[in-house]
């Protein structure tokens, strides 16, 4: 059997074939991965046979996507809960499947490939008949899963209602298939099939279990770039963020590989007539030069040659005008990909992210803030998940009716100039201080002018040690003034 038509049985769903995204996913793995097999090996012909070759790339489809991962999910995003104790469970369950490192490799990799899914898990203790036999002993983990391994089973209004995840490895193929019962709860349907290719799959029977949640919230979330799928108009699924930059990708490493070529092919080169190579001193045969200098490139003695021949050959280098190109199409690429121009730099034979404070008026704020918006309703679905699991499932318990996420907003802030700004307010009489420190400081209106007033209450006194020279003038000093 393969793939699509176990899903078809387990799900009874009669077709799903409309929902396939594989094609084109798989296109963008490809620029993703850097090596385009028919676009970066190529041939040229030289006159007499064709030579292959292979292009340089800048791999620039990857950078798009981590500059967007690590905008969005960095070491300042965070997930706050109302209670503390609440909070050490999530942060235990988070560690535990080191969920940021992987979410964040999972904002990258779904901006990629234009979509990817967080999915919730239960680790139980079952007996041979697959009753759970310690229901509140169970090991709850999020997985991310990418859009190669993600097949849409039903969705509304443009969202993913029931899904099958597939894993790959050591010849199994292990598919979670969440669906809903009739009075909408969730049961997970978990199979594992012998083979590791979705056309030749054979169900083991004694693998298929059927774990029911008990819950009409789904266990997984699949988020995609906050952009309209222009190529797929009725697929659930998303694009890749560098989908309609294809052309671009192409051209930046046609650049790039032209940019290489002109110090391989404008090197430095000497041509010495093979008669010059060579001196014969006392009998012998002595090299006048070093065989191994690969500047020197002997030619054939010729019929007609009876002179000394030395020629060098050195072509003027074309380094600005390729230089100048490939900013011109990295800003068109980073235009493409939601960041506005002049975010990239080609500087030094590399490319560098541009540092700078971003307005809020900006091409890259308003995207930014765009698809926050998903990721944020990514996170808060799984921390409802997380904590049904747990509260259900085993014998901790967490409270989700208070879920903030924090992003990080540095690159939008000019804080250093905000600050000065405030100082400036305070000086003025127009911020007061503890306003200033309840703002810079992360305190309380009370909190700040305590510490204000603790602080005014001090007096600052000379406390640096005498040497016993210094110590016996000063005694002498405060005997002359008694």
């Amino acid at each position: 059997m393969n793939l699509n038509d176990i899903l078809k049985q387990v799900s009874g769903r009669a077709d799903m074939t409309y929902y396939d995204n594989a094609s084109y996913v798989e296109q963008w793995w490809r620029w993703y991965r850097g090596k385009v097999d028919d676009f970066h090996s190529y041939k040229i012909w030289t006159g007499k046979r064709f030579v292959p070759m292979e292009r340089f790339t800048l791999a620039m489809a990857k950078k798009a996507c981590e500059d967007w991962a690590n905008l969005l999910i960095n070491e300042k995003t965070d997930i706050t809960l109302g209670d503390e104790h609440s909070q050490q469970v999530l942060n235990g369950i988070f560690e535990s499947c080191n969920f940021w490192r992987k979410a964040n490799d999972g904002v990258e990799k779904c901006f990629a490939l234009g979509g990817g899914a967080f999915v919730v898990s239960a680790d139980l203790t079952s007996d041979e008949n697959g009753d759970v036999i310690e229901s509140n002993a169970a090991k709850i983990k999020v997985s991310f899963i990418n859009a190669k391994k993600i097949r849409p089973i039903t969705f509304e209004d443009g969202d993913i209602t029931e899904c099958a995840f597939i894993k790959v490895g050591n010849k199994r193929t292990t598919i979670a298939v969440h669906l809903k019962d009739a009075d909408g709860t969730y049961k997970i349907h978990n199979i594992v099939c012998d083979g590791d290719s979705e056309d030749a799959l054979s169900i083991r029977e004694d693998d298929y279990y059927i774990f029911d949640t008990k819950s009409t919230l789904p266990w997984f979330y699949v988020f995609r770039p906050n952009i309209a799928n222009n190529i797929e108009i009725d697929s659930p699924l998303g694009i890749s963020v560098f989908a309609n930059a294809i052309d671009l990708l192409k051209e930046i490493d046609i650049v790039f590989d032209s940019y290489q070529n002109e110090f391989v092919l404008g090197r430095k080169r000497i041509f010495v007539n093979v008669r010059n190579t060579v001196i014969n001193r006392n009998g012998e045969e002595q090299e006048v030069f070093d065989s191994n200098d690969v500047a020197f490139y002997v030619l054939p003695e010729a019929d007609d040659d009876d002179g000394v021949f030395i020629k060098t050959d050195t072509q003027e280098l074309r380094v600005a005008e390729h230089e100048t190109a490939l900013q011109n199409l990295l800003n068109l690429y980073s235009y493409a990909c939601g960041f506005g121009t002049n975010h990239y730099k080609f500087n030094g034979g590399s490319i560098a992210t541009a540092t700078q404070v971003v307005s809020e008026n900006s091409d890259l704020f308003r995207n930014l803030k765009k698809h926050e918006i998903i990721i944020e309703e990514a996170l808060r679905t799984i921390v409802k998940a997380v904590a049904y699991a747990v509260n259900t499932f085993t014998s901790e318990s967490m409270n989700d009716s208070e879920i903030q996420i924090q992003f990080d907003d540095s690159i939008i802030e000019d804080k250093q100039g905000e600050m000065a700004n405030d100082r400036l307010d305070v000086s003025m009489g127009v911020m007061s201080k503890a306003e200033f420190r309840a703002k810079w400081y992360g305190e309380d209106l009370e909190t700040a002018q305590r510490k204000i007033d603790e602080m005014s209450s001090f007096t600052i006194i000379d406390t640096e040690p005498y040497t016993d020279g210094e110590e016996e003038a000063k005694n002498a000093e405060n005997t002359e003034g008694q």
